[in-house]
């Protein structure tokens, strides 16, 4: 058997003991107390007793409680001086070490040597990198220069075969050019003839993409999209000339001011004679509201027939182009803008319209308002003068309304919209609709006729 196997079993013996003392001094204990109780008047020299015995039990085993504890003593002390003979002999090897040649101080010598070349190998690197860096990015630079050369190039070329395809050309007119664009009227009609007086040769435009400068002969029956200023407005041209320099076909005017539409004209011309156009323009009611005018006319020599609709217009399309970049997607129609929108009917004329004003002496004329509600404020069937009402004779009438009255009927003079002969027997009030139905049964009327009574009625 081992040493330490056998000091084990020592150890464990000597456990055993200890045990077996203490639980017989336990059990003694016990019994003295209770023979305390039973005798409080031995209590104190008993107790003297027990704590006499028990040192002596503890003087008695104390060399035991010694060697159980010697073990683990002895081998922290040869611990402790084994950590100071290593560390001793360390110090020794470093001294050694550094004392052989001055090992350590050559090592960081190379270590400062090795440092200085790196520092050097760096600044050459980053030299080199930088130099690399600036050929690339003059390298990059210069082929960015020739893609956005190349693709401008590209551009315009798309651009003049995409136009050449729908059939136009895009160009700004020259002061030769200029005078002899269609004149813009910012009212109900167009003038009938106004046409250009360019000579062949003239230069009369600049290509819009290329520069090219054209004279009128390179321009007869292509579609031009020609953008120019006038007056402070914005005026975009789209239409085209025959070889007599008379406009020819559809030409269609958009014309913006403040970047706001103010007007749309589609006209159709043949060999320079107005046909017939359809006209957007905005303009005021005599309650102050803005509404925007659409006419549909045709010419008839001085007069221009046709009909005349008011809408309530809250918010107009964003223009959102310029006249260096607006195409052909950028020109609007009569048609296009009275779809696209909201449009609330205001009003409804339908006659002849000359000098820019409803203008129609012949009776058959007749005007419808209405409220935002689309119900009829006013129906009136006469004469018109200079954009009114007016009829010196007994034969126009008209059925109004404001919104808390009736509706009223009178049939008499008219004059600058307002009724001139006041006699009870023209005058019908509080009209029933079967009396209103009676009233216009003998006329033709195209517009909305929705009536609106109070409760009374």
């Amino acid at each position: 058997m081992s040493n330490g196997v056998t000091e084990n079993l020592r150890y464990e013996k000597r456990l055993y003991i200890m045990k077996d003392i203490i639980e017989k001094e336990n059990t003694e204990s016990q019994q003295e107390e209770m023979d305390t109780k039973l005798y409080k008047k031995s209590q104190k020299s008993k107790q003297q007793s027990f704590k006499d015995k028990k040192k002596s039990i503890i003087s008695k085993h104390i060399k035991d409680i010694i060697m159980l504890l010697a073990p683990s003593i002895l081998s922290g002390i040869i611990t402790l001086i084994g950590t100071v003979y290593n560390v001793n002999a360390l110090t020794d090897r470093v001294d050694s070490i550094d004392g052989e040649n001055g090992k350590i101080e050559k090592l960081e010598n190379k270590i400062d040597n090795m440092e200085s070349k790196l520092g050097k190998n760096m600044d050459k690197l980053e030299s080199i990198i930088s130099n690399n860096i600036d050929k690339v990015e003059s390298r990059i630079s210069n082929n960015i220069d020739k893609v956005e050369s190349r693709i401008t190039n590209d551009v315009k070329e798309a651009k003049e075969e995409f136009r050449t395809a729908l059939g136009f050309i895009k160009c700004f007119p020259t002061d030769n050019g200029l005078s002899g664009m269609p004149d813009v009227n910012i009212n109900i009609e167009i003038k009938a003839n106004s046409n250009p007086n360019w000579t062949a040769m003239q230069t009369i435009a600049i290509d819009a993409d290329t520069g090219e400068k054209y004279h009128a002969e390179e321009l007869i029956n292509k579609r031009i999209l020609m953008p120019y200023t006038e007056n402070g407005t914005e005026v975009y041209f789209f239409g085209q000339y025959n070889s007599k320099n008379h406009w020819d076909g559809d030409c269609t005017i958009n014309v913006y001011e403040n970047d706001k539409l103010i007007l749309i004209t589609d006209a159709v011309y043949k060999d320079g004679k107005l046909q017939k156009y359809k006209q957007a323009l905005p303009s005021f009611n005599s309650s102050g509201d803005t509404v925007w005018i659409i006419s549909n006319r045709i010419c008839k020599g001085k007069v221009n027939q046709g009909v005349s609709v008011s809408y309530y217009v809250d918010k107009l399309p964003d223009k959102g182009f310029n006249i260096e970049n607006v195409e052909i997607r950028n020109i609007i129609s009569v048609r296009e803008f009275q779809t696209s929108l909201k449009l609330g009917i205001e009003g409804y004329y339908s006659g002849n319209t000359s000098n820019g004003k409803y203008n129609d002496d012949t009776g058959e004329a007749y005007m419808a308002k209405y409220f935002h509600d689309g119900t009829i404020k006013m129906l009136y069937r006469g004469k018109f003068k200079n954009g009114t009402l007016y009829d010196t004779s007994n034969d126009s009438w008209y059925i109004v309304k404001e919104k808390d009255t009736d509706y009223m009927y009178y049939k008499g003079p008219f004059e600058n919209n307002t009724s001139k002969w006041k006699d009870d027997k023209y005058f019908k009030n509080h009209l029933t609709l079967d009396e209103i139905t009676e009233f216009i049964k003998d006329y033709d009327f195209d517009c909305s006729l929705k009536w609106k009574f109070n409760e009374t009625n």
